[in-house]
């Protein structure tokens, strides 16, 4: 299609009202998301939107985030809020946009994306590739089980004020896991403060007068209903078996108080032995999707095994939005790093989509479980050095875009 009717250019301080009305239009965001939501003014760099005059047809950006890959940072652009007014849908924008989008990310360095999709298929079209899940449970307070008595103990915080104790415990726990993102002072103050239509309020877990652990929660509705029906909650954090204990204690004395509690963990949570009747519900759901956005700049920034000393050549099959993703690849180990570079010679080389060297690169399914697929085309040879390189990893990502 011709796009030369629209406007494309970065969202500002001017145009940001019609981007929030746009917003507000297609998640059904309320009014108050008008004064905490896209304010700052970093985050206009990040965007973009579509204009048919001086009409906003379509808009979306990214957060700037780090994101923990292994034993490394890697700079990620978290997609958010993608939206289209209906009378401009089916014209490709957003496959433009989101094209011109990561010409974005990746002038400034950020060889990864994230984000989580309205259509799963839709994004894995665009390039996206399913990475991370969420083990989503659904339990009546009375259900937890009784521990024992532990040097733990919970008292509630001003989040704000506590963001830099939230941040270091959210990094221990996620040590362990492919997709953390670290958190500066805005993001905790704009993203875990208390609004007037979602109040929230902030716990630390404490032993030996040390943070341990964190709970932020708020009691919610299901729709229709007049009062709170459930507790929500929406970030908690442990760093051993006693601080988890001491979190599902505390919430076992919302008894009186919620019918049920909602809450989100990592999939490979060890959740029932927790519960003195473990006959709840506990769904395992997909929940964001990753693509990288540059080859060379993602792969060159992880570290590998120090004694892997081999090279292979991956051919990428072409992409609909990144052009300069596809073709063939020389991936040259040593010394613990990797150098990639691109190459005229494909023959015999491994061939993989971006989607799947994405599942690769995060370690969400092994090589070998990849080849059985069918989505990676290797030798033997091939698979070895391959499986080494980028070894299965358990993923987590606690946040949403």
């Amino acid at each position: 299609m011709d796009y030369s009717r629209f406007r494309i250019e970065p969202l500002d301080a001017g145009t940001r009202d019609q981007y929030i009305d746009l917003i507000k239009f297609a998640f059904h965001m309320p009014e108050s998301g008008r004064q905490r939501y896209f304010t700052e003014a970093s985050d206009f760099p990040h965007s973009l939107g579509a204009w048919d005059g001086d009409h906003l047809a379509c808009g979306m950006w990214y957060w700037a985030y780090e994101m923990r890959v292994r034993d490394v940072l890697v700079p990620m652009a978290g997609v958010a809020a993608v939206a289209t007014y209906p009378e401009y849908r089916n014209l490709g924008l957003v496959r433009h946009l989101i094209g011109r989008l990561q010409e974005i990310m990746r002038t400034e360095g950020r060889p990864v994306s994230v984000l989580a999709p309205f259509k799963w298929s839709y994004y894995q079209d665009l390039g996206w590739a399913h990475t991370f899940d969420v083990l989503r449970l659904k339990f009546e307070p009375p259900k937890v089980g009784r521990f024992p008595s532990s040097s733990c103990t919970v008292r509630e915080v001003d989040g704000p004020a506590e963001w830099q104790s939230f941040e270091m415990l959210s990094s221990r726990y996620g040590q362990r896991y492919n997709g953390p993102v670290c958190r500066d002072e805005q993001y905790w103050r704009r993203r875990y403060r208390e609004h007037p239509d979602v109040p929230r309020k902030a716990y630390l877990v404490e032993r030996d007068h040390a943070p341990c652990g964190l709970i932020i929660g708020r009691f919610a509705q299901a729709e229709g209903a007049s009062e709170p029906s459930h507790y929500r909650v929406i970030q908690a954090v442990w760093t051993d078996g006693e601080t988890q204990q001491a979190i599902f204690r505390f919430l076992h004395g919302f008894r009186e108080h919620a019918k049920f509690i909602r809450m989100d963990v990592p999939p490979d949570t060890q959740i029932v032995d927790l519960f003195a009747d473990p006959m709840f519900e506990a769904k395992l759901e997909p929940k964001m999707m990753t693509k990288v956005i540059d080859i060379k700049g993602a792969l060159e920034r992880l570290t590998y095994d120090s004694d892997l000393n081999e090279s292979v050549v991956i051919e990428v099959d072409a992409d609909v939005t990144a052009p300069w993703i596809g073709g063939a690849w020389r991936l040259d180990w040593a010394g613990g790093g990797v150098s990639v570079e691109s190459t005229n010679t494909a023959k015999g080389a491994a061939r993989v989509s971006i989607q799947t060297l994405s599942q690769m690169y995060m370690g969400y399914r092994s090589v070998e479980d990849l080849v059985d697929a069918g989505t990676l085309q290797a030798t033997p040879e091939q698979v070895a050095v391959l499986s080494r390189a980028f070894p299965r990893y358990a993923t987590y990502i606690d946040d949403w875009f």
